[in-house]
């Protein structure tokens, strides 16, 4: 800002930005007070952050990933760095440099996604900025290279190639897409036995598997007792019984709120006699984020009663 005229100017952009910022936080915090849940979005969303404690190592991605993975582990924060050189360090001039100023700040806000568990879903994720900041920074030093005579024909080559690869992918996607459409349409309508999967394509050894919890859950609910799942997959099995309860039907730790695994502990304490809780068989892989705490209390202080599929079934001792 020069003058009064840029400060003006940049007022009314400032002013601008956070009124679009604000109206879905208002509508947001609106929804909350009129739902009477803002309490529980600072248990959860805000408080219940110290209790995520589980992460997976960057140096993972580099060790354990595909060769894909890899690569692109190594290659991204590289080029994060030379993206913060050529728009920072360089001082920003050009209009090309201020484009990559903007792709580098969308970069590393996106790459935060990475952390604290850096695994290849939230990796994939995250590179998406990085990705197109790499393919903005080659188009510009192919288009330089274009300029100068000697390298015309070689790019003018690559170009063309390219083009070509382009329009083969969009006359296979146009061919195959409307193909792969109808095969999900003519296939989705056998899957109806399940309450809110219908038209999702669900095997059948999955629809056996939440049949078969369901049943049971049912039949121990008609003589008065309550059964939670204590385990990430709970929400497979309560969808179809609109169930819905809260902390146990994505059991993980980070997701138990403010007072984490000790919360959860507190509240099986105090829980009634009739309450069945599941929890999966110790032959049975589990979710890695598994509150291992709760499982161990329930294990020495509950009475394991009967199996279903693959939970034990435990109940307060008596």
């Amino acid at each position: 800002m020069k003058n009064k005229e840029d400060f003006k100017v940049t007022k009314q952009i400032i002013l601008a930005r956070l009124l679009g910022a604000l109206i879905p936080l208002i509508l947001f915090a609106i929804y909350l007070f009129v739902n009477n849940i803002f309490s529980d979005f600072m248990y959860y969303a805000v408080y219940g952050v110290k209790t995520f404690t589980n992460n997976i190592p960057y140096i993972n991605l580099i060790v354990f990933e595909n060769v894909v993975i890899k690569i692109l582990a190594i290659l991204m924060p590289i080029c994060i760095i030379v993206m913060y050189i050529k728009s920072i360090v360089l001082e920003i001039k050009s209009q090309e440099q201020k484009n990559l100023f903007i792709i580098f700040a969308y970069s590393v806000a996106g790459f935060i996604v990475c952390f604290p568990i850096s695994d290849g879903v939230h990796f994939t994720i995250a590179i998406v900025p990085t990705m197109l900041g790499l393919m903005y920074m080659i188009c510009n030093f192919i288009l330089d290279k274009y300029k100068k005579e000697r390298y015309s024909k070689i790019i003018t080559n690559i170009k063309e190639y390219l083009e070509t690869v382009v329009k083969f992918y969009i006359l296979c996607i146009f061919i195959i897409a409307p193909l792969m459409i109808f095969a999900y349409i003519m296939d989705a309508n056998k899957y109806k036995k399940l309450n809110h999967f219908k038209y999702i394509n669900t095997p059948s050894n999955l629809v056996d598997y939440v049949k078969t919890i369901d049943e049971y859950i049912q039949k121990e609910e008609s003589v008065g007792n309550i059964v939670y799942i204590l385990d990430a997959e709970a929400a497979i099995s309560m969808i179809p019984l609109d169930r819905y309860n809260k902390d146990y039907d994505m059991f993980l730790v980070g997701n138990l709120g403010a007072d984490g695994e000790e919360g959860q502990i507190e509240k099986l304490k105090n829980m009634e006699e009739n309450v069945i809780l599941l929890i999966k068989n110790e032959n049975i892989l589990r979710n890695w984020q598994n509150p291992e705490k709760v499982r161990n209390y329930i294990i020495n202080n509950w009475v394991k009663t009967d199996e279903i599929e693959s939970f034990d079934v435990y109940m307060k001792g008596i």
